[in-house]
């Protein structure tokens, strides 16, 4: 079967979507299919090697940006948009954060799910001639369902199935600006019904996706996300000091430092309380290790848990 994944990259930074679709892919090749995954916005960026390859670039974060604040680019010749598209500048394009980050997105969020009525119109049509002339794909998977604007005229176009993953949607639509919040939330409920099913990480997600827009649980499935355990072999010597890790999502709506620091803060002290029994030498100090993706400085990371810790003789650290 011929499947291609359309993934949203990142361009600079390690993403869940961009990995867990590499994964995929990956394993759908193993498997004898003709898997691909095609980047928009920005290149790929994984922990592997990338199977998205010499794929071009659809919906260029540049263009996309351009042709949301002024029209003089939704009707520029195809060659002006690829010097735009170079990879390069995406990937230098993409350490703008305000270029990536979703309380700056409100207009061009819901542009983007409106799909053919949108300011991005072109690059749908860019899309569906490029599927249509050099690809023959069976089923197309969208990665996130901010995608499913380009879902009907690829549909129209092709005449394939197209699925869609929930990947943490609402945090970022309740954190985007209102009255772009509501709006885009009244959009994507409207066109997902051009999806012919979804796909879940988690049955809490399913459910709330469930409610929120409306679906029919028969169009559902919840699969949870993998990862490739190639190469993470169990450690033969117990590590020292010993170390707890805190892997955590930290999205937009709490990204004020008063917010971030009573995370924090809270986190410490439940880990003190839960290592104050071990006295041995073996197990003095502990460590406990942040890892997260955030867009505050990380001094309000670090800063709180130090003050709290200080007689505990625990160390913080900011990954």
């Amino acid at each position: 079967m011929n499947i291609l994944f359309i993934t949203p990259g990142t361009g600079s930074y390690y993403c869940g979507v961009c990995m867990r679709d590499n994964a995929l892919v990956t394993a759908l090749r193993q498997l004898g299919h003709n898997a691909k995954m095609l980047p928009i916005y920005l290149p790929i960026m994984t922990d592997e090697e990338s199977v998205s390859g010499e794929m071009p670039i659809f919906f260029g974060g540049i263009n996309v940006y351009l042709q949301q604040k002024f029209s003089f680019f939704r009707h520029t010749p195809t060659w002006v948009d690829k010097i735009f598209n170079n990879r390069s500048l995406l990937r230098l394009a993409s350490h703008r954060s305000d270029m990536t980050e979703g309380a700056e997105l409100g207009s061009m969020t819901v542009s983007m799910l409106e799909g053919e009525t949108g300011r991005q119109s072109k690059e749908i049509t860019k899309l569906v001639t490029w599927l249509r002339n050099e690809e023959s794909p069976d089923i197309i998977c969208l990665s996130t369902a901010l995608q499913v604007g380009m879902a009907r005229r690829i549909k129209e176009a092709l005449d394939v199935p197209v699925i869609c993953f929930f990947q943490g949607e609402d945090s970022f639509l309740d954190a985007l600006d209102n009255p772009y919040s509501d709006k885009a939330w009244m959009t994507l409920r409207e066109r997902a019904e051009d999806i012919d099913f979804f796909i879940a990480p988690s049955a809490y997600f399913a459910n709330l996706m469930k409610q929120r827009l409306q679906l029919d649980e028969n169009n559902m499935r919840v699969v949870p996300n993998g990862i490739n355990l190639e190469g993470y072999a169990s450690s033969v010597e117990v590590p020292y000091p010993p170390v707890i890790g805190f892997l955590s999502r930290m999205m937009y709506r709490d990204h004020h430092p008063a917010n971030v620091t009573t995370l924090t803060t809270m986190l410490a002290e439940a880990f003190i309380s839960t290592t104050t029994n071990y006295t041995e030498p073996s197990y003095n100090p502990f460590q406990i290790q942040f890892a997260n993706n955030i867009g505050v400085s990380s001094e309000h990371i670090n800063m709180i848990p130090v003050q709290v810790t200080s007689d505990a003789n625990i160390h913080s650290t900011l990954l």
